[in-house]
């Protein structure tokens, strides 16, 4: 076929191809920091920390599909991070308090998400940008004598609120053909899941043009972490080199990773597009949170020494005294749709769980 053009485009006429290279991805990056610092007198401490950051995407971020095709994300551009914190401290007489406020707020971040999707029967992959988010919190640390020699009482308490701010687009390709399902389509529930105005027989009420009226929105959270996380422990260290620890922790706040496609409108409004309705919307893009949490944990050691010279001992540490094995610490959802007549269901997601009791024995010689 000489002379005709039988490569694959895309809407920009950009060849589709795994083969040579890819259009140049070229970026400025910078970074500044700040720091300020106060130190008072009685054992008072004041910092401030400050920063910008703009940061290239990395290449397993930058591209529709790395594995088998060139083509970049559409709009690639940096990822930047304004950040800020502002830290107190007070040591003295054995006391030591610390207190820190932080914000980070980050946008233009982009994502991807390699899996089997059934609706396609085929390995796919779905590329976002323009993600934003904030990340705003206090944490609180402290060590504090308890009148007896040895004798302490240790705590930490952090506590934040990690959430998405935009709401990105996406493209959906297929990973062993061309075919792209979906191109550089918003995922307009990605941020939030809205609160509809609802009627007191239940139905729910419409503006003139056929909307369902918005009240308020349910902010979606960035998961990995939980946003309250707290910890108490009594410690006891003697002059002959025992210690004993019995420490209680507590979390809450810990979302489920998501996915975009339960996020997008076609998801909500069903296989024939028809059932956009507010059950449909919020069943589909709420966010789950796991219940709170509670771990009982112990540790017991002691060191010897030889003429000063050789160290040796052990120690033991015991955690989930309890055994909870229900605690869940993280978990996504499947990027998968069950097909009804009507309206897509959602598929169960997965969960990581904590372990049960489990302990470790650490002994140790220093020479």
């Amino acid at each position: 076929l000489d002379g005709v053009d039988i490569a694959v485009r895309d809407s920009e006429g950009r060849i589709i191809t795994s083969k040579g290279n890819s259009e140049l991805a070229s970026f400025l990056t910078y970074r500044f920091k700040a720091r300020f610092q106060f130190d008072f007198t009685g054992g008072h401490r004041l910092w401030l920390n400050g920063g910008y950051f703009n940061d290239a995407p990395e290449f397993s971020l930058s591209f529709i599909s790395p594995r088998t095709r060139n083509s970049l994300i559409p709009n690639l551009t940096t990822m930047k991070t304004a950040s800020a914190d502002i830290n107190w401290q007070w040591a003295a007489n054995g006391f030591n308090i610390r207190l820190t406020a932080f914000y980070n707020y980050i946008w233009d971040k982009t994502d991807l998400l390699s899996f089997y999707d059934d609706m396609q029967a085929s390995f796919t992959n779905v590329a976002m940008w323009g993600i934003g988010e904030r990340h705003a919190g206090v944490e609180l640390g402290f060590a504090v004598p308890l009148g007896v020699e040895g004798l302490s009482l240790k705590g930490a308490l952090s506590w934040s609120n990690n959430v998405y701010t935009t709401n990105p687009y996406m493209t959906q390709t297929v990973d062993n053909s061309s075919e792209t399902v979906v191109e550089n389509m918003e995922v307009p529930y990605w941020s939030y899941t809205p609160i509809f105005k609802q009627l007191s027989d239940g139905s729910y009420e419409q503006d003139l043009d056929g909307n369902y009226i918005e009240t308020g929105r349910t902010q979606h959270h960035v998961a990995g972490s939980p946003e309250l996380a707290s910890s108490l422990s009594v410690n006891y260290r003697t002059k002959s080199y025992w210690f004993f620890t019995i420490e209680g922790q507590a979390f809450a706040g810990n979302y489920l990773d998501m996915n975009p496609l339960y996020r997008t409108k076609a998801a909500c409004a069903g296989p024939d597009g028809q059932h956009l309705t507010p059950e449909s919307i919020t069943y589909m893009t709420s966010q789950e949170v796991f219940k709170p949490a509670f771990l009982l944990n112990a540790s017991i050691g002691k060191s010897w020494y030889l003429n000063y010279k050789y160290n040796f001992g052990f120690s033991l540490n015991v955690n989930n005294i309890l055994n909870d094995r229900t605690i869940k610490t993280g978990g996504y959802e499947q990027t998968r749709l069950i097909k009804g007549t009507e309206s897509y269901k959602r598929f169960d997601p997965k969960y990581f769980y904590m372990s049960g009791i489990n302990y470790m024995l650490n002994l140790y010689f220093k020479f």
